[in-house]
């Protein structure tokens, strides 16, 4: 009989251990969902082109897409365009990573599989899955609540190619989320490793426009 009971404690143990270093499912935290408030509409950063006329200046849309499709993650699409062209397009996705952290993987596809018009869809690229894009892993980042009032977060290191300009050949991102602006910062390095002088973007969350005066 003692023997059997010291074995069923070794068992109990044993799978104590196993469960407690087995990775847990990602869970939409109470954070994640505030980032996504924050994350998702259409900002710009005109008011700080305007007082700065090196600054180019752009507009940045972010929506939800395939909601539902992985438990207890989210996936966001991010486009930013000058007054003529799109000058990025991103994929992230959010996921609980413990520590109070939320993982940001970043993606891009092939711009032939991006319809035009895509933004204006009731549900954006529902002719693609997530297996059409390809993951961009230099570039995760992790991202940590500050306050009451601030997502920050950034890439580990400079080894991430995307917005790399001919000056440049990797960047590091350092974002910083508000409920009514985004910064990002996007430091570009030289091919001797050394940085460039960099420029953070301010992006502030563009005015709902008022329906009665869109009538007009």
């Amino acid at each position: 009989m003692k023997k059997q009971f010291l074995m069923a404690c070794l068992c109990l143990f044993l799978g104590s251990n196993i469960w407690a270093n087995t990775p847990q499912p990602s869970k939409i935290t109470n954070d994640m969902r505030q980032l996504v408030g924050w994350w998702l509409g259409d900002f710009t950063n005109k008011k700080q082109a305007l007082k700065d006329a090196k600054i180019t200046e752009l507009s940045m849309s972010v929506v939800e897409i395939w909601r539902g499709i992985d438990k207890g993650t989210v996936w966001l699409y991010e486009e930013i365009s000058d007054s003529k062209y799109i000058v990025s397009q991103r994929f992230y996705h959010m996921t609980g990573s413990g520590d109070n952290q939320i993982q940001i993987d970043v993606f891009t596809v092939e711009d032939s599989k991006i319809e035009s018009g895509e933004l204006q869809k009731k549900k954006p690229f529902d002719t693609i899955t997530p297996d059409d894009l390809d993951l961009q892993e230099p570039c995760m980042m992790m991202i940590v609540r500050k306050g009451d009032t601030k997502f920050a977060g950034k890439t580990f290191g400079n080894e991430c190619t995307l917005g790399r300009t001919q000056n440049g050949t990797k960047v590091s991102t350092d974002l910083g989320i508000y409920e009514l602006k985004i910064m990002r910062t996007e430091t570009q390095y030289d091919y001797n490793n050394n940085p460039l002088p960099t420029v953070p973007i301010e992006f502030r969350r563009k005015a709902k426009e008022d329906p009665k005066k869109a009538k007009k």
